[in-house]
C-alpha cells in the first residue's frame, strides 16, 4: 500500500494434476504441475460531503500475473500456459464488473451489538495512509441504556466462560480426537444438504420482543 491508498494483494497457487494410466487400478501419477500468481489491486480513498464522511473501497484490476506448467519431466508447457492465463484474465475482468465499491460511513458508523453491551459505541473512525501499511483509530459515544439484554447476557456469558470452555474444549478433543472428527464430518455434512430457503419464512416472522429491551448492569 501507499500513502495515496493503492493497494495490491498477491496470491499464490500450487496444483497438481493426477492421471490414471493402469486402466483403473488406481496408481495415480503426476501429468502437470501448475503454479500461478494471481495479482489483485485496489483503492481506498476517503470521501467528504458536508458532514458525511465516507470510506470507499473498490477494486481496480485483477489478473493472473503468472502461470507455469511443467510435466512430470521437468518441460515447460508454454502454450497451456498461455491459454490458461488468457482465460483466468476474461474471467478475473468480467467479475470486476460485478463488484460494486465498498462504502463504509466513518462519522457515526453502526456499532455491534455487543460492543454496545460494554455502555459505549463507536462516534468517528479515522484513517490514515502511510507506506506500506495503514493506520486505524477511533472515538467512542455512551451508549443509552436501551439495549438488549438477552444479547448482553449472552455476551457477557461468554467472556466470562470462554477460556474454561476453551480449555474443557481442548482436553475433551485431546482425550478423544476419533470421536470429535466423526462429530465435526456430521456437522458439516448438515450444513451442507441444508435448504437455505426453508428458513426464508420462518425469518421473515422473526421480530424483536419490545419485552428484551432493558437497561443491562
Amino acid at each position: 500500500m501507499d500513502k495515496n491508498g493503492n493497494f495490491r494483494f498477491t496470491f499464490n497457487f500450487y496444483a497438481q494434476l493426477l492421471v490414471d494410466s493402469t486402466a483403473g487400478r488406481k496408481i495415480w501419477k503426476p501429468a502437470r504441475d501448475i503454479y500461478m500468481g494471481f495479482t489483485l489491486k485496489g483503492k481506498i480513498m476517503i470521501k467528504e460531503s458536508g458532514r458525511k464522511k465516507v470510506l470507499v473501497m473498490m477494486p481496480k484490476s485483477a489478473e493472473a500475473s503468472m502461470v507455469k506448467i511443467l510435466k512430470e519431466d521437468g518441460e515447460e508447457m508454454v502454450v497451456e500456459q498461455m491459454v490458461l492465463m488468457s482465460a483466468i484474465n476474461v474471467q478475473a475482468e468480467n467479475m470486476l464488473k460485478l463488484i460494486e465499491p465498498f462504502n463504509f460511513p466513518l462519522k457515526n458508523p453502526k456499532t455491534p451489538k455487543e460492543m454496545e453491551c460494554l455502555g459505549f459505541g463507536l462516534s468517528e473512525v479515522f484513517v490514515e495512509f502511510r507506506k506500506g501499511y495503514l493506520e486505524l483509530g477511533c472515538t467512542y459515544k455512551n451508549v443509552p441504556q436501551t439495549l438488549n439484554r438477552k444479547v448482553c447476557q449472552t455476551f457477557i456469558d461468554a467472556l466470562r466462560n470462554g477460556p474454561k470452555d476453551l480449555l474443557s474444549k481442548g482436553e475433551e478433543i485431546l482425550a478423544d480426537p476419533q470421536s470429535f472428527g466423526k462429530k465435526l464430518k456430521e456437522d458439516f455434512e448438515k450444513i451442507s444438504n441444508l435448504d437455505p430457503l426453508s428458513h426464508m419464512g420462518r425469518d421473515a416472522e422473526e421480530h424483536e420482543d419490545p419485552s428484551n429491551f432493558a437497561s443491562f448492569q
